[in-house]
């Protein structure tokens, strides 16, 4: 995936490990990334939980599919990185991040996969 700057601004707010990680896919390093920056703003109004409709993460992230948001999402949950309360259908979920796991985190490299990347790639090409 090519990251624009905003995106690149974005990932830089992730933990090392994280942005490391090929366990994560781009996107949900790029969807975890606003999840912490939406984190303290008026969207974390409900004991750390912030609303967001799938549209609103395509449009903040700049991912085009929701597909993709979906997937991200469902492995932030898998891994205990985040939090979800699933919405009624066309309404927001709500989300919490686990800033422990986050900052606990271990990256996790399949090395015999040959074409494993460990690393973002911020080049513009």
């Amino acid at each position: 995936m090519k990251f624009n700057d905003e995106q690149k601004e974005v990932l830089a707010l992730l933990p090392q490990n994280v942005k490391e990680s090929n366990e994560l896919t781009d996107a949900a390093k790029l969807v975890l990334a606003n999840l912490i920056l939406w984190n303290g703003t008026d969207y974390a109004i409900n004991e750390g939980y912030m609303y967001r409709t799938n549209k609103d993460m395509m449009k903040d992230t700049g991912i085009k599919s929701e597909m993709t948001i979906i997937a991200a999402v469902n492995k932030l949950v898998q891994l205990g990185l985040i939090e979800r309360k699933t919405g009624q259908r066309k309404s927001a979920s709500e989300y919490r991040l686990n800033t422990t796991k986050i900052e606990n985190y271990t990256i996790k490299i399949d090395y015999k996969n040959e074409n494993y990347s460990n690393k973002i790639d911020y080049k513009n090409e």
